[in-house]
């Protein structure tokens, strides 16, 4: 179970992030603040005309000029520098966006496989796509924005107490009004926006549900009542977006710009309409274009307040998965040579469901020992505890007198495998998906396809080898996958290699080839097989029978069958009668 990080504000955390990128980061400040200088100096510039004008003071051309000169020159060095603003925090957003998915995978490869078995993968790819994206948009858009906007609106602030300090004053009261309507803001819109990111991922779950399992959907005619499903999840979304918009459309703009035309008729009724004696038309130009430049970049921080709020939710839903602790592995790297497992007094269970109860067998080296049982006895439970997928609760599992919890992740996968029931291919050659980035040749590959006899079956496909698959495999038989599965496995050269019901959905002629490669491996890699069809361990070196998380038989094919006990039962079912019951 994950436990939630609060040390840390998850904004804080987020922020975080960008601290390599300090020296851009200051670099942008200087932008945006001399960008800000530049744009703020044009109603200098034409305030100073107008008072010029009301004066009656003359203007020689030459300075006529170079004010037009200096005002366009300054609005497009502006244009430029904004840009290059606009460019580098973009490159930065991007990479800190690629830090955060690079953590979110390496986290995900290192939990167990108990982890995911109470996850959702919807939800775990709408927090690696979509939830990164708003951390994007956090940086790109909010970010940027608040630094840009703090420039601009500090640039107006001081030029306005350059120009009319008792203007200045009054524009500094507004600030502590603007605070309190973007709290307010904030306070509302925090539960909304979780409850949205929470609705995003139900929706990305849903079609994810859908799209694998179509063929059960439009075999039993669900179509209806998955639509009905889908318009509940949409209706629920819009409704949470109904209520982020009524928030905003009450609380940002509309608000603040009545708050804005307010302050300017206080100002035009304190000072009436002839102001010359306080202060000059330009100035009071000036004042009234900063006041109408000022309301965009608070209207557009406030807006942006949901970018804020979206960014809070993803982050707790990214720093929730980032928590989440990790299967610790050993320090032993040594290589698994000899095959021995032991297993003593094995106890284990799945949310306090007891599956498997005081457990212990030993398997010797290059020996073949076979698990079977009614579904749900435990047996690859059993197996996924000797791969290392779960870690150990209660017991202990030696392998070549070793503790397995002082075996590395990389001693286990190189020295033990696994064959499943359903194996996995991606969208690449056959080749890829057997080598799968490991450092194995194709002479290697080619050598064990030959001692398999299994080099007619590669070139059945169209380009042998290098014949590409379609994703998971799609078009391939299960009876091919696990051939492809088998040689996947083999070319690394295990010590110990298991069997997960690979013989459960496949025909005789691939049954009887499978048979032929345990032959063949038999005596240099020890074998353990979970099996419902008992003619693929007739030859067994040990039959362990389990029942509710115990052992409740072992010995060879022959001495159980003349116990008459329940292995009997079953192997007398699946030879000779199909109606034959018998109680476990």
């Amino acid at each position: 179970m994950c436990k939630k990080n609060y040390t840390l504000h998850p904004l804080k955390r987020l922020l975080r992030y960008a601290f390599p990128f300090r020296k851009k980061i200051f670099l942008i400040c200087i932008l945006l603040w001399t960008s800000s200088i530049m744009e703020i100096s044009g109603p200098i510039i034409i305030s100073y005309f107008i008072d010029c004008f009301f004066s009656e003071i003359q203007i020689s051309s030459h300075i006529i000029v170079v004010l037009i000169l200096t005002f366009i020159s300054f609005q497009f060095l502006s244009a430029i520098l904004r840009y290059h603003q606009m460019f580098l925090f973009s490159t930065i957003s991007l990479s800190i966006v690629k830090t955060i998915r690079i953590e979110i995978m390496r986290t995900l490869l290192k939990q167990p496989l108990s982890w995911f078995d109470a996850q959702s993968t919807g939800k775990l790819i709408s927090i690696v796509v979509n939830d990164t994206e708003v951390i994007k948009d956090l940086f790109t858009h909010f970010i940027s924005s608040l630094l840009k906007n703090i420039a601009l609106v500090g640039s107006m602030f001081i030029a306005i107490l350059i120009l009319n300090f008792k203007l200045g004053c009054i524009l500094f009261f507004l600030f502590p009004i603007l605070f309190y309507i973007m709290r307010l803001y904030q306070y509302y819109s925090i539960p909304i926006f979780r409850k949205l990111r929470t609705c995003v991922a139900n929706i990305n779950n849903f079609f994810n549900e859908v799209i694998q399992n179509m063929s059960i959907i439009q075999q039993f005619q669900q179509q209806k009542r998955f639509r009905e499903k889908l318009y509940i999840l949409g209706y629920e979304h819009f409704q949470v977006r109904m209520k982020n918009l009524k928030l905003e459309g009450f609380l940002l703009r509309p608000l603040l710009s009545l708050l804005f035309s307010l302050i300017l008729c206080i100002i035009l009724l304190f000072f009436g309409l002839n102001t010359s004696k306080i202060m000059g038309v330009g100035i009071l130009y000036t004042f009234i274009n900063y006041l109408g430049r000022l309301s965009e970049p608070l209207i557009e921080l406030a807006a942006q307040q949901s970018i804020l709020q979206q960014s809070i939710a993803s982050g707790e839903r990214i720093f929730y998965l980032l928590d989440c602790p990790i299967q610790r592995y050993g320090n032993d790297h040594r290589k698994i040579l000899q095959g021995k497992v032991e297993v003593k007094n094995l106890t284990f269970s799945y949310h306090k469901n007891p599956i498997l109860n005081q457990i212990s067998f030993s398997i010797p080296e290059k020996s073949f020992l076979a698990l079977v049982g009614k579904t749900g006895s435990g047996k690859t439970t059993l197996a996924n505890l000797i791969m290392g997928h779960y870690p150990i609760q209660e017991g202990h599992i030696l392998i070549d007198n070793r503790s397995i919890k002082t075996l590395s992740k990389y001693s286990m996968r190189n020295s033990i495998a696994m064959v499943q029931q359903e194996p996995c291919f991606m969208a690449k050659t056959i080749y890829d998906n057997i080598v799968l980035g490991r450092n194995i040749s194709e002479k290697k590959v080619w050598s064990i396809l030959s001692s398999l006899d299994l080099i007619s079956f590669i070139n059945s496909f169209p380009k042998g080898i290098f014949s590409k698959l379609d994703e998971y495999g799609n078009r391939l038989s299960m009876g091919q996958k696990q051939l492809l599965s088998f040689v996947r496995v083999l070319v690394s050269e295990p010590s110990i290699l298991i069997l997960d019901e690979a013989t459960a959905n496949i025909d005789a002629d691939i049954e009887q080839k499978i048979n032929y490669i345990l032959y063949k491996i038999k005596n240099t890699t020890t074998l353990i097989v979970i099996a419902h069809r008992l003619s693929t361990i007739l030859n067994a070196d040990q039959i362990l029978v389990l029942h509710h998380g115990k052992i409740i038989e072992k010995g060879t094919h022959q001495s159980l069958l003349r116990s008459k006990g329940k292995y009997y039962q079953m192997y007398y079912i699946q030879k000779y009668d199909k109606n034959f019951s018998y109680t476990y």
